[in-house]
């Protein structure tokens, strides 16, 4: 990418002249120059200076995105360009952990041997880190379950789930469940903030006039599979996806809390940087991963 364009990026996630600088390993004039340049060569102010902050302009913003979709696709490009010299092409693929973890392993072994000339790497991680990533330019799309801008970003769609409340088979209430609000003297083991299981959980609780803090012990997990475990030695209650919890249910070793409200059903999706020119292809790729 054009080294302007690169430390315009650098000051956009920054929002500080010195930081970006500091980053870029050059100095702060140079990094002035830049965005001077590149004003003078599109006609038009990219930074709003209030003191010693700095915002971005709507032509700022404008082609911040356009700017980040450019180095999404561009990454996706030279993977597919070396793949003539090497006969691999790299391609990143995200997915949360929950997708990543209870839903994608078949489909990923199959499309591993189906794809030979893909060098995979898959990249695991919670909802708002992924979209950062996909913000960033260093990651072109990813399986999430979470809440995305839809003005910032294109989708197909993956499938539908249940979301519900889920407890060990031998777990006792004190008193009659019917209602979330009953569980509020429970143990809530819980997901980190940026994961889309917590993101799902709290907008199911903001409807029913509720918040995460109305629980009186809380415990917060960034891994669905020590949640699993917990709930296996009845350490408490927990939210999530059917998926994750759907072979111990089975199994008879957990089992659905039956509440007001619950199950819900969520879309997940595969999304992207709007606008990318392999939306096509992004599309194409979610519909093999559908199958069944």
């Amino acid at each position: 990418m054009e080294y302007r364009l690169t430390t315009f990026l650098a000051v956009c996630e920054k929002m500080n002249f010195t930081r970006a600088a500091e980053d870029l390993h050059i100095t702060q004039p140079a990094v002035s120059q830049h965005i001077r340049l590149l004003e003078e060569e599109y006609g038009t102010k990219l930074f709003i200076h209030e003191g010693k902050r700095i915002h971005l302009t709507p032509a700022g913003k404008y082609l911040c995105d356009t700017v980040i979709k450019m180095q999404n696709d561009e990454n996706v490009l030279r993977g597919k360009l070396a793949s003539f010299e090497t006969g691999k092409q790299v391609f990143k693929l995200g997915a949360t952990r929950t997708i990543g973890e209870f839903s994608l392993e078949t489909k990923l072994a199959s499309y591993i041997k189906t794809h030979p000339e893909i060098e995979l790497h898959f990249i695991v991680d919670n909802t708002e880190n992924l979209l950062r990533q996909i913000d960033e330019g260093s990651l072109p799309c990813a399986f999430v379950e979470g809440f995305f801008d839809l003005n910032q970003y294109d989708f197909a769609p993956f499938r539908t789930e249940n979301f519900l409340a889920v407890c060990s088979k031998d777990h006792l209430f004190r008193h009659k469940i019917k209602t979330v609000y009953d569980l509020t003297d429970e143990t809530l083991l819980l997901r980190e903030p940026g994961s889309g299981t917590r993101e799902i959980l709290e907008q199911f609780l903001y409807f029913q006039n509720m918040r995460i803090k109305n629980f009186h012990n809380i415990v917060q997990i960034d891994s669905m599979h020590v949640i699993l475990k917990l709930l296996e030695q009845d350490a408490g209650i927990s939210f999530m996806y059917q998926m994750a919890a759907q072979k111990r249910i089975q199994q008879n070793i957990l089992r659905s809390i039956p509440l007001k409200g619950l199950p819900v059903q969520h879309e997940l999706s595969l999304v992207w940087k709007r606008g990318s020119q392999y939306s096509k292809e992004y599309k194409n790729l979610c519909q093999d991963f559908s199958k069944e």
